[in-house]
């Protein structure tokens, strides 16, 4: 995953996250403990370190820049939830 360095980017991961990857987005919530209707887990280890490390990035590109990661992570879960 390319390196997020602006609040769009970050909306742009987070858009990823909630709708390529399918993935009901809490940004407390490390990606290990997401899980699919049947149990098992949603990202294998690899994947869940690559996406936990792009949302802590995603975290700090929110406090370089003043942004609030808590509204960019509900503003996208609000459209996927209109869609």
């Amino acid at each position: 995953m390319q390196a997020l360095t602006t609040p769009a980017e970050t909306v742009s991961f987070i858009r990823h996250v909630v709708f390529e990857l399918d993935v009901n987005f809490h940004p407390d919530t490390d990606f290990m403990d997401y899980t699919r209707r049947d149990g098992t887990p949603s990202f294998n280890a690899q994947a869940a370190d690559e996406l936990n490390a792009a949302l802590a990035q995603a975290f700090r590109v929110c406090d370089l820049y003043g942004a609030d990661m808590y509204d960019l992570a509900l503003s996208v879960v609000q459209a996927r939830l209109t869609t």
